[in-house]
């Protein structure tokens, strides 16, 4: 080292860069339930590894030079987005982390984030976001070349590499011991990205994992009559609860509560003239990702991610609205939350999508549909059902018990009513849940359970008002993405599913699968496959 050199280093200026680095590169997310200090006071073996790495080239050079800076810059940035994908996956969506194919949920996500608010609003938390991401870059880069400076010092460069070997090794041999993750040591990401490299090649084979499944799902449907002539034209209904799990029915506590529910739910029904039975099903994914069970319940292929789902949607498979047109049926595809056109939906062959600025909407914005489910399901009803000269397939996908469950609007007991928005004016519930707090929030499964009620009692009144012959399938469309007792409970992906009809005979082929007569399931109930819906209803309903 010259002595020039020598005498511009700080070794103060170092140490700190190295201090800041930690601070920013260690802040926990909300939902990984680590406390600041927690999370500071565990090593990074991640930047510990780079910074080696960076010191050593920069020693070799004499300099660090701007693309190792900037390199490295980037590098230690991508490790705490990968850490984001890694702790966001589980908690919100139930499923480990796929880099490849969760990085398509990125524009859901912000859209979730962000559809609450005004356009303008918007444009000034993208400008924000920016913004903020661009002085984070400025001050790790800083932070960077402030730790990188220290490469003139090569007693420096030697005691940090065998400090980040020791620790690196420490973490290594405690995990291995352990079989877990190091209470003293993040995981790394590094090892992570290696981890996820697997999961790129299992992506580029796909194509051949979807030829089969789809092959598979033709083959099926090649010996199954499709006429639906047993259905005898009742109007048929598909309606997708959001996050209707059956950890509802296998714990303990809830499962006293959803009987509470229940009973006066089937009273109303039979004063009707319903019948109800009720059973499990369960689609390849849990926690989130609603499209994608919709899709297999329709299609009877399995969707388990959403490079699946994407082929699915550019295939010549044949989707269950299909068979209902070729059937004299007029089909629809009504959700709430799909806020503009979605050409590739048109593969699944409805004539009419109905969508959310068709429902006009213009009250109070609630969570993700904007509208309670009430509003939109009146119009199905006044716009749909009741002026339609054939009969009619109804898909819809709700929107109140949407995570994180923060408003429940009120229940409008006349339904000629429920489609002014004013009557939505003021919610029934309110719950101070946000994204930022909604992991560990205390009153997060309580929310949850009565966004769950009003969604049920809404469909259970929708039913009621229906004067046609009429099939209702009302069904979750995946587990809810909690964390705690409730979910503890019932790991499974299985979700439950009412059968009701106001033409008894209709119900009596799903006997079979295991369907029980009332509201509620028993407790020891299988589960049925979404993936085996479409074949097993054309069989039910269809004659050779």
């Amino acid at each position: 080292m010259s002595e020039s050199r020598a005498r511009d280093w700080k070794p103060g200026r170092a140490a700190l860069a190295l201090l800041a680095l930690h601070a920013l590169l260690a802040a926990p997310f909300p939902w990984e339930n680590l406390s600041l200090a927690g999370a500071w006071l565990r090593f990074q073996p991640d930047w510990l590894l780079l910074l080696s790495a960076g010191l050593v080239v920069a020693s070799w050079r004499g300099r660090a030079g701007f693309l190792l800076s900037h390199g490295l810059t980037v590098v230690l940035l991508f490790l705490p987005l990968l850490r984001f994908g890694k702790t966001l996956m589980p908690v919100f969506y139930g499923k480990e982390f796929e880099l490849v194919m969760d990085s398509t949920m990125v524009p859901g996500l912000i859209h979730l984030l962000t559809h609450t608010y005004s356009l303008p609003v918007q444009l000034a938390m993208g400008l924000g976001t920016l913004l903020v991401l661009g002085l984070v870059y400025f001050v790790v880069c800083r932070c960077v070349g402030g730790a990188l400076s220290a490469a003139v010092s090569r007693r420096f460069v030697a005691g940090f590499v065998i400090f980040s070997v020791v620790v690196g090794g420490a973490w290594g041999i405690e995990r291995l011991a352990r079989d877990r993750d190091s209470a003293l040591v993040r995981p790394s990401m590094l090892a992570e990205l290696v981890r996820q490299s697997e999961g790129v090649w299992e992506a580029w084979n796909l194509n051949e994992t979807f030829r089969i499944r789809a092959e598979q799902a033709e083959q099926q449907l090649a010996g199954t009559p499709t006429n639906l002539s047993r259905l005898g034209n009742v109007d048929v209904y598909v309606l997708f609860l959001e996050s209707y799990g059956a950890t509802l029915l296998r714990s303990p506590g809830t499962r006293l509560r959803f009987e509470e529910w229940a009973a006066p739910l089937e009273a109303k029904l039979s004063n009707a003239g319903f019948r109800v039975g009720s059973g499990y099903f369960y689609p390849s994914i849990s926690g989130g990702a609603s499209s994608l069970a919709h899709a297999e319940l329709l299609t009877g292929v399995s969707v388990d991610n959403r490079w699946m789902f994407e082929r699915v949607l550019a295939s010549s498979l044949k989707a269950l609205p299909k068979f209902f047109q070729e059937a004299g049926y007029r089909t629809y595809n009504v959700q709430p939350a799909m806020p503009e056109e979605w050409p590739e939906g048109k593969f699944f062959g409805f004539t009419d999508d109905v969508f959310q600025r068709a429902l006009g909407y213009d009250g109070v914005t609630y969570p993700w549909g904007e509208m309670p489910d009430q509003f939109a399901l009146a119009h199905v009803l006044q716009q749909i059902t009741r002026p339609s000269e054939t009969p009619v397939f109804v898909q819809y996908i709700s929107v109140t018990s949407h995570a994180p469950f923060s408003m429940i609007p009120p229940y409008v007991a006349d339904w000629n009513d429920a489609s002014d928005a004013t009557a939505y004016a003021t919610p029934r519930l309110q719950y101070d849940i946000h994204w930022g707090n909604y992991v560990g929030h205390p009153e997060v499964e309580e929310a949850y359970l009565e966004s769950i009620d009003y969604s049920l009692e809404t469909s259970i009144g929708f039913v009621e008002q229906l004067e046609r012959d009429s099939l209702v399938i009302i069904l979750g469309d995946h587990q809810p993405p909690l964390v705690g007792d409730l979910m503890a409970e019932d790991p499974s992906f299985d979700v439950p599913v009412h059968l009701i009809s106001n033409r008894p005979s209709l119900l009596g082929p799903f006997a079979s699968l295991g369907f029980a007569e009332g509201m509620v399931p028993p407790e020891d109930q299988g589960s049925f496959s979404f993936a085996a819906f479409l074949v097993t209803f054309l069989r039910i309903f269809s004659e050779e």
